[in-house]
């Protein structure tokens, strides 16, 4: 397990690559995998993500570490990522498996890995730099990346699954299609700030967490230039990944 205050972490992620690989190879064992409680989460966290965000306190208290140690909430949001991918790629007429997985490949590891690990490294060193109260705890590079997953599952829900339904509306020229489209990927990335909020404010020894919600401004103020420009996101977005 990963202790609540390393030196590890207070020197990087980087140098807490043990727990990351010993997390990882987690994923292996399926059957020490507690999908049960991934799917109560995932359910809590589009209808209360408060009380999903509070059994923080619960893995502080019996794992002495505030980080899942636990990596059934990934396994499962890799496998709707792969059930995403294979709706994609049908409906643009990319069925072949090569292309099914291919997209999978560029979403799970790109999208969702790569850049997570990004936007949580910035969250990490954002809040033990300057939201934190300077007590002997410390935010892990794990809690984290678990923060932006759970975040991303309402942004998974509202670009990979709604706009895929909606799909035949979306892509129509218009003016309701646009504001359609451009409202929904605001709603998303705003969703994904607002839960990334809540996340580390659970954190009793950070302050001001607030500072996490301030990208909004600046979607409200991409959404208004999108608008202006007539720029549809989704028929951008179908464009970049099946041309």
């Amino acid at each position: 397990m990963l202790p609540l205050s390393s030196a590890d972490d207070a020197a990087g992620p980087s140098r807490g690559a043990r727990p990351l690989i010993e997390y990882a190879s987690r994923m292996y064992n399926y059957k020490h995998m507690d999908f049960e409680y991934a799917l109560w989460l995932m359910a809590n966290l589009c209808t209360s993500p408060r009380t999903a965000f509070r059994t923080t306190l619960y893995h502080s208290r019996t794992k002495h570490q505030w980080a899942r140690d636990d990596p059934a909430f990934i396994v499962v949001l890799l496998y709707l990522l792969l059930i995403a991918a294979t709706a994609w790629s049908l409906a643009f007429g990319r069925g072949s498996p090569l292309s099914v997985i291919g997209l999978f490949l560029y979403v799970a590891t790109v999208d969702f890995l790569m850049l997570g690990a990004a936007l949580s490294t910035v969250g990490w060193w954002l809040s033990n730099t300057y939201l934190h109260d300077r007590g002997p705890e410390a935010v892990e590079w794990l809690y984290a990346f678990d923060v932006h997953c759970n975040a991303f599952l309402p942004l998974y829900l509202l670009l990979h699954v709604l706009q895929y339904l909606m799909l035949p509306l979306l892509l129509r020229p218009g003016i309701l299609a646009l504001l359609l489209s451009n409202a929904l990927y605001g709603a998303a990335f705003s969703a994904y700030h607002y839960l990334t909020f809540l996340g580390y404010s659970e954190l009793p020894f950070l302050h001001h967490c607030e500072v996490f919600v301030y990208p909004i401004a600046l979607i409200v103020v991409a959404l208004v230039l999108s608008l202006l420009v007539n720029l549809n996101c989704t028929a951008t977005v179908a464009y970049i990944y099946f041309g």
